[in-house]
């Protein structure tokens, strides 16, 4: 049985509470998901029948999901499946901009904000989930390394729960290439509501949860997709990282 809060995908990440979906509906949006260019080729019937469903029920599922008719969710997405076509683009070139660019002025400022929130830190949150998790618990792991005590989170009740156990010392650091994980973006404005300091990673500086930090360091790489999926290289949020840890360290030296 699919569990509709481990789905990832572009169509799947677009609607906010997929709890209101039974196992059926959740079924028909994944496969619609997984397989954008259905909505491209076929009609409602034939739809159906390549979902092993009804009329009646693609229509529902538009229906719960807040459009009026199956057309105007078809309209939509295929509005969102034109947006997410695969950009190529040379891996190599981008490093080159990414280290040619990345330390301006304005960068260098929002690394060293960052520092001093960790540092004046007795507890640190890092949130990330998915391909964003392993990110998460690496930096978790670096800042203990230099005692500075962290916790990486990925689990649902544990984000809603931050709030509750955040001290006015705590910090939580989210990282999210788009900036709009709705996961992190719920637990990132609970947050910022008691007053803790939130800082982000990002790969965009126009985000929802950029826009929620306290400070914020995104990359601005391009963004690159493949049959629905963000497949954007996550290389340089993990060179983010290890450029604060080096900082953290001169920084810990200089005190």
């Amino acid at each position: 049985m699919l569990c509709y809060n481990q789905l990832m995908g572009i169509f799947l990440n677009k609607f906010t509470d997929l709890s209101i979906l039974t196992t059926t509906e959740i079924n028909i949006l994944t496969q619609l998901d997984n397989s954008p260019e259905l909505l491209q080729d076929l009609n409602l019937t034939q739809l159906a029948l390549n979902c092993a469903a009804s009329n009646t029920a693609l229509i529902r599922l538009a229906q719960k999901l807040g459009y009026s008719g199956f057309s105007e969710f078809k309209f939509e997405m295929k509005q969102v499946s034109n947006k997410t076509n695969f950009i190529a683009s040379n891996l190599l070139s981008v490093f080159q901009d990414f280290f040619e660019s990345f330390l301006s002025d304005g960068m260098e400022s929002n690394l060293d904000s960052f520092i001093r929130h960790i540092s004046k830190s007795k507890l640190i949150y890092i949130a990330g989930v998915g391909s964003s998790k392993p990110l998460a618990e690496y930096m978790a792991h670096r800042l203990s390394q230099l005692d500075h005590p962290s916790i990486y989170q990925y689990d649902n009740a544990l984000l809603d729960l931050l709030p509750n156990l955040l001290s006015h010392k705590g910090l939580v650091i989210y990282i999210s290439i788009t900036g709009e994980t709705l996961r992190l973006v719920n637990s990132a404005k609970k947050v910022v509501q008691i007053g803790v300091p939130v800082l982000s990673i990002t790969n965009n500086s126009n985000s929802t949860l950029s826009h929620l930090s306290t400070v914020n360091i995104a990359t601005q790489i391009p963004t690159s997709y493949f049959h629905n999926y963000d497949i954007t290289a996550r290389t340089f949020q993990m060179a983010v990282i290890d450029l604060l840890i080096e900082r953290l360290i001169k920084y810990m030296s200089n005190i």
